[in-house]
């Protein structure tokens, strides 16, 4: 209990007992006692009303940062979507153009597209038949070169024979 008192004794200091006159206490003491003790409430109360009015001031400072927050992030979400749509925009020429517009350029492209896979099979087939073309005439020359070689040595043979039929 002793140290309790001590802990109020260093909160609120208190004054000496007053001295005992006649009837009761010094009446000016008693007052003096009183009106310090009132100007230390009054301190108190104003450290009170500071100290409200600072928690009030860092309670709107909170929801001020909250509410900043939560627009920050509203606008993150913003420039991604406007991210992700730039992107398409850069990636896909035609994107942003009126609709009918689009589905052309669309259908024209879906054309292309297969004039080019029909280009590629044509070529392709082409070059097949040239390639078999080519097989053919070369079959073609290598028989010709041979039989006009069987010819050569034929008349090669016959003119040997008439020439010894003659000598």
């Amino acid at each position: 209990m002793a140290r309790i008192e001590q802990v109020e004794d260093e909160i609120v200091p208190l004054h000496p007992p007053f001295d005992v006159v006649l009837r009761g206490f010094d009446r000016l003491q008693v007052v003096d006692h009183i009106e310090s003790l009132q100007g230390h409430l009054a301190l108190v109360e104003s450290d009170r009303d500071a100290t409200v009015r600072h928690a009030d001031d860092l309670r709107k400072e909170v929801e001020h940062l909250r509410s900043e927050g939560a627009v920050l992030e509203h606008l993150r979400s913003e420039a991604a979507k406007l991210a992700d749509q730039r992107q398409r925009l850069y990636s896909s020429p035609i994107a942003g153009i009126g609709g009918r517009v689009e589905h052309m350029l669309t259908l024209a492209e879906q054309e292309a597209s297969e004039i080019g896979v029909e280009a590629e099979q044509e070529v392709t087939e082409l070059r097949s038949q040239a390639e078999q073309d080519v097989a053919a005439q070369r079959e073609h020359a290598h028989a010709e070169t041979e039989r006009l070689t069987l010819l050569r040595t034929a008349r090669g043979g016959v003119t040997a024979a008439s020439r010894a039929r003659r000598a």
